[in-house]
């Protein structure tokens, strides 16, 4: 088990954007890669930079089960971006960032341990708070 830390301010969260939450025109993320995961949940997971990076997180992806099943997500699917905590609490709209590291011993298959997992906490329900975040997000692994 990691304990639990403070997040500084000026650290990057990575974030997964499936390649259907990117929107062909701009090239950007869709507002819906920024649901909180699921859709009813209450948090969008995240990484912390300080326990992996870019790449390492969209690795981790292929560990992952496809939802109720048990097929693996293809990491080739996904691309990272960033957002820096401060632009999250400067968004103005109620969001907690909250360091949730998971572990699991042994490690289930299809639910991989995540030194670097952290959670964005708040409603995500309302479109103009994810295109808050597309506005402050920065692809580290572009599509």
């Amino acid at each position: 088990m990691w304990p639990k830390e403070k997040i500084p301010l000026q650290d990057k969260l990575f974030i997964r954007v499936h390649k259907e939450n990117i929107n062909p025109k701009t090239g950007l993320p869709r507002p819906a890669a920024f649901k909180n995961t699921p859709a009813s949940g209450l948090s969008l997971s995240s990484d912390w930079e300080r326990y992996t990076t870019p790449e390492k997180s969209r690795e981790l992806i292929g560990k992952q089960f496809k939802k109720e099943t048990t097929n693996f997500k293809n990491p080739l699917f996904f691309f990272i971006v960033s957002v820096i905590v401060n632009d999250i609490y400067n968004l103005s709209c109620n969001q907690l960032i909250e360091y949730t590291p998971k572990y699991q011993n042994p490690e289930p298959i299809g639910d991989p341990n995540n030194r670097a997992h952290s959670s964005i906490i708040g409603d995500k329900t309302d479109e103009e708070i994810r295109l808050k975040f597309v506005n402050i997000s920065n692809w580290e692994i572009k599509p």
